[in-house]
């Protein structure tokens, strides 16, 4: 798969915002607040549909930030861990 200049300075851009440290933070706050380890569905399917386009958004940055498993898996431990105090 051949990437644009653009495609490419997108994508390093993504990396150098989301891999710093307020990066982290702001991945992990949208991880919790836009359904990304929490069922999307509700009673209003107009809900269930904003609710999976705010998830959406949280795959995009991590789709293009190429996120290995190992940072996801880290990701949500310490999401697990803040539910649970």
């Amino acid at each position: 798969m051949f990437k644009t200049k653009q495609m490419k300075a997108t994508m390093r851009a993504y990396k150098e915002v989301f891999e710093s440290e307020a990066g982290k933070i702001v991945l992990e706050d949208l991880m919790k607040s836009c359904h990304f380890t929490m069922s999307t569905f509700d009673k209003d399917p107009y809900e269930t549909h904003f609710n999976e386009g705010a998830r959406s958004v949280v795959l995009r940055i991590i789709r293009t930030t190429n996120a290995s498993m190992d940072q996801l898996n880290e990701m949500l431990r310490r999401l697990e861990e803040e539910r649970d105090e």
